[in-house]
């Protein structure tokens, strides 16, 4: 269940430019209305864009402020009544036009245009003209607020808001607080419910909101209450990315019972301080990962620590990439995974159940190990497997690694018995290279920013030349 309280101001402004944009000259002239009319509608067009000049200073002004309270509230009303004053002239002239191409009789055809001037005199003229003198006589009042003229950036001067209120020193607000918290209670199975609060600027809706918001019945109604500040200059991605980083689990309440996503290839998580479970499964009955995302092939999370997958990542994905989920990979979360071609993780030591989870990926080539400063050591429990498709191994920025693993008699590790590549960097506690590695068809290694196995992998004088000597393609560089 969603459900969603918008706090806005009770302004004038959205109204005064839907007319403004209805009021194209182009478009009258375009729909063949006659000269008079286009005239009293671009004078029209010309006193709400002076009075919408205003706007933005105006509807910024104190609720205290009376005069300017009643102005504003006669300018809504004149506003709406030259929106409908416009709805009937573009309304005719689009009957004009249809009844034009069907050339059904002349008589209609030439309804308010030039050759029927008494009916469009006193059908529209008057309307027009009778609004237009009560914009005016709201312009003129304009003076009187001293407001300022031209677009007005208010982002530097806004008023951030939080949830956060101090229920006891709120009074008089019981009535509506009960309102709103009926209608969110009230919304039984809808998809989505969405309360607009509307009022000037100071009479409360911030705190009325703030009021419902931390009423203990609301939070025992939902599994899920985001408090999200838009601005006037927003962004609709960072309106998204805010809720989302509240978010402590994605399952069945998000997908919707049997929901699926039969296309999505590509999937990326991150920056979700608070997530903390993400369901595979596409009903709280199944266990089926594969049924969600029959298609996905990438996929990405990144900076999730709390993070954790039921029952397992889907079965389809090919690329997998971990970093700073602490919590993401285990043997559980990998099971399935006969399509894995590439691992990447990062940030963080797997558990050995973890790296047992690794003999499930029976297609894995690519093994990629990033920043992880506790690894001092490949692991045993990642080593003894035999994975005859996995090619190439990356150790990236892994600053206390000082041993890549013993083998068994001077004989590589199982893991590594197919091994081409070999790619080293920036991992200055690594002080040799392991005998075994004499025996590896590698084809290509790779050796950078590695400053203590620079000296010992120089061509014919260092003293693991020898242990290398055979590998076609060889590169060492210092950073």
């Amino acid at each position: 269940m969603v459900a969603g309280i918008a706090v806005a101001s009770l302004v004038a402004s959205p109204f005064i430019g839907v007319v403004v944009n209805k009021l194209s000259a182009e478009l009258f002239e375009k729909w063949g209305l006659c000269r008079s009319v286009r005239s009293d509608a671009r004078r029209l067009q010309s006193v709400l864009e002076t009075i919408q000049n205003v706007l933005d200073d105006a509807e910024q002004q104190p609720i205290t402020n009376k005069a300017l309270r009643d102005w504003l509230t006669r300018l809504k009303d004149a506003a709406l009544d030259a929106d409908d004053v416009v709805d009937d002239l573009l309304t005719e002239a689009l009957r004009r036009r249809a009844q034009d191409r069907s050339r059904i009789c002349r008589t209609v055809r030439d309804f308010l245009s030039f050759k029927n001037p008494m009916l469009l005199r006193h059908k529209m003229v008057h309307r027009i003209k009778d609004t237009r003198a009560r914009l005016d006589e709201i312009a003129d009042e304009r003076n009187r607020f001293h407001l300022a003229e031209g677009s007005v950036s208010h982002g530097a001067n806004e008023r951030e808001t939080c949830s956060a209120v101090v229920e006891s020193e709120v009074y008089g607000r019981d009535t509506d607080k009960e309102k709103v918290i009926n209608f969110l209670l009230d919304v039984g199975n809808e998809d989505l419910s969405i309360l607009p609060i509307v009022g000037l600027g100071g009479i409360g809706k911030t705190t009325l909101a703030q009021l419902v918001y931390n009423d203990e019945r609301v939070m025992a109604q939902f599994d899920g209450r985001f408090w999200v500040y838009v601005s006037q200059n927003f962004s609709i991605i960072e309106i998204i990315r805010s809720i989302l980083t509240g978010v402590k689990r994605i399952g069945t309440e998000l997908y919707g019972n049997g929901g699926t996503f039969p296309s999505l290839v590509q999937l990326e998580i991150y920056d979700m301080a608070d997530m903390e479970k993400w369901s595979t499964s596409p009903t709280d009955e199944t266990t089926d990962a594969g049924m969600l995302f029959p298609c996905l092939k990438m996929l990405t999370a990144r900076d999730c620590p709390k993070l954790e997958v039921e029952p397992c990542f889907p079965p389809s994905v090919e690329s997998l990439v971990i970093e700073n989920c602490e919590n993401l990979l285990s043997a559980r979360s990998l099971q399935g995974l006969s399509k894995l071609r590439s691992l990447n993780f990062g940030g963080y030591v797997a558990s050995p159940s973890a790296f047992a989870g690794l003999q499930n990926l029976t297609a894995l080539e690519l093994l990629r190990i990033e920043s992880c400063d506790e690894l001092t050591c490949m692991p045993q429990s990642l080593m003894q497997h035999n994975i005859p498709s996995f090619q190439s191994l990356k150790l990236i920025n892994n600053s206390n690694l000082k041993s890549l693993g013993e083998g068994k008699d001077q004989q590589p590790p199982s893991l590594f018995t197919s091994l081409c590549h070999l790619e080293i960097e920036a991992s200055h506690s690594l002080t040799a290279l392991p005998e075994w590695i004499r025996y590896l068809p590698l084809q290509d290694l790779e050796i950078r920013g590695c400053s203590q196995l620079e000296g010992r992998c120089q061509r014919e004088t260092g003293e693991d030349w020898h242990k290398i000597a055979h590998i076609p393609c060889i590169t060492i560089e210092s950073t």
